[in-house]
């Protein structure tokens, strides 16, 4: 999305509920309605700030300035909660999660462990944890420069991955360890991932205006089945029932 893709999608809105997991828990980034396309060489500024409270990269609430770091950052958020198991929100003008991870790390690794999960920080699992505990803290470094890519961050939680996989430890951070993967992608290496340098032209599938209206009746508010900040959700079931789709439609289009 941020490297492999003909013009650089920044999503803008990365969070939990936006990453979902299919039946073998591949992970699947949904909701682009604040996304934006960008010239790789170029920064964004833009005075319209549109993102979740508690995941928006304050570089870009701040000054507008939007990059894939913007992401990253967002990202970093995630791991936080994961290895913790406590939300980003703030509520009751308590310190939030991040804050409190912040200062953890710069206290040292032992107030960064007393914040870990107790259902998965067992001695078996630290190692792991540290890690992407370390991962984190690089994600939301507020130097926008020393955040990595996003590309060296999925590397690093393969590598993390294999590491947990290999010493048999559990309970695990990464429930879906390697079921319904073939036995040779288990010694995984750098060299071994293919990333293409185009997509499949049928990778998705594409529907026209003209059949998007058709399908929804003209959006009729029949097939209405959410509402957000600058868009409405319409659903609707075709190929006989076959193909449950989604029609995301810009409040700045009707």
């Amino acid at each position: 999305m941020h490297s492999q893709m003909y013009t650089q999608v920044i999503h803008g809105d990365i969070k939990p509920a936006n990453i979902l997991l299919d039946d073998n828990f591949n992970a699947k980034i949904s909701d682009f309605g604040i996304s934006r396309f960008v010239n790789t060489d170029v920064t964004l500024f833009t005075e319209h700030v549109i993102g979740s409270i508690g995941y928006m990269d304050p570089l870009f609430a701040r000054n507008g300035r939007l990059t894939s770091k913007s992401d990253v950052y967002s990202f970093g958020i995630v791991l936080v909660e994961l290895i913790t198991k406590k939300k980003a929100t703030i509520r009751n003008g308590e310190m939030g999660i991040v804050e409190c991870f912040t200062q953890a790390l710069a206290a040292g690794k032992r107030k960064v462990r007393e914040l870990f999960d107790v259902e998965i920080s067992s001695q078996n699992n630290m190692k792991v944890l540290e890690g992407v505990a370390k991962l984190a803290g690089q994600c939301l470094k507020m130097e926008m420069d020393r955040r990595p890519e996003m590309k060296d961050v999925a590397e690093r939680l393969w590598a993390l991955r294999k590491t947990q996989v290999q010493g048999k430890q559990g309970p695990t951070i990464f429930p879906w360890g390697w079921r319904n993967k073939p036995a040779a992608q288990n010694s995984w290496q750098s060299s071994d991932i293919h990333v293409p340098q185009s997509l499949p032209s049928n990778l998705c599938r594409h529907f026209s205006l003209r059949e998007m209206k058709s399908e929804t009746r003209n959006f009729d508010e029949s097939h209405l089945t959410g509402v957000g900040g600058s868009c409405k959700v319409y659903y609707e079931m075709i190929d006989g029932g076959a193909t449950k789709v989604a029609i995301k439609r810009s409040r700045v289009e009707q």
